[in-house]
């Protein structure tokens, strides 16, 4: 704030300097605000996510885990086409998580290789989501007998599958629109 403060007083020629000072501390700040505690923390990770760099970056990615982990008890069931059936897996709830938050940071995203890398980075989540219900039933010895209407876990591994597939679309439209876009630019 004190450098942006400045840059306004000094003519055009010497705001560069101060302005330059003030896009390097921003990303700090919003560390250190995420670090107090505000409410808008993990908006505020993912931006910083995108524009860091070394041991910024490394940190970020700790504090975006915590912060997701800290979020997991909130996600301890869901609710898809009229049933709602307990999300167990760890890795099932902190993917649900961040499932949540994709849509806002797909929204947030610039262009289309931006939002194809978040829907990369989504899709092996959900992946290790899935693996970790597959493995849940595999230990679930109830539902292997079962010959009724799904357990909870075939459901929950359904209704994983239905987003991974939905994202792999919702990828794969975006590549399509990508490619349409760099062959319209080359003619």
């Amino acid at each position: 704030v004190v450098y942006e403060k400045l840059a306004t007083a000094l003519p055009e020629e010497d705001q560069i300097l101060y302005k330059q000072r003030v896009e390097e501390l921003s990303p700090s700040l919003r560390y250190c605000a995420y670090n107090i505690g505000d409410d808008s923390a993990m908006d505020d990770l993912l931006e910083l996510r995108s524009h860091g760099q070394g041991d910024l970056l490394a940190n970020l990615d700790t504090l975006m885990a915590q912060t997701r982990e800290r979020g997991t008890e909130v996600v301890s069931e869901v609710e898809w086409r009229g049933r709602s059936v307990p999300a167990k897996p760890e890795r099932v709830r902190l993917f649900l998580l961040s499932e949540k938050e994709a849509e806002k940071s797909l929204k947030r995203a610039s262009d289309n290789t931006e939002k194809i890398a978040l829907l990369e980075t989504l899709l092996m989540d959900c992946k290790d989501a899935i693996s970790a219900a597959r493995d849940e039933m595999k230990t679930d010895q109830p539902a292997k007998t079962r010959t009724g209407p799904l357990s909870s876990l075939q459901y929950l591994l359904s209704y994983l599958t239905y987003i991974r597939l939905t994202r792999t679309i919702q990828r794969n439209l975006l590549m399509v629109d990508s490619a349409k876009t760099a062959l319209a630019d080359r003619n």
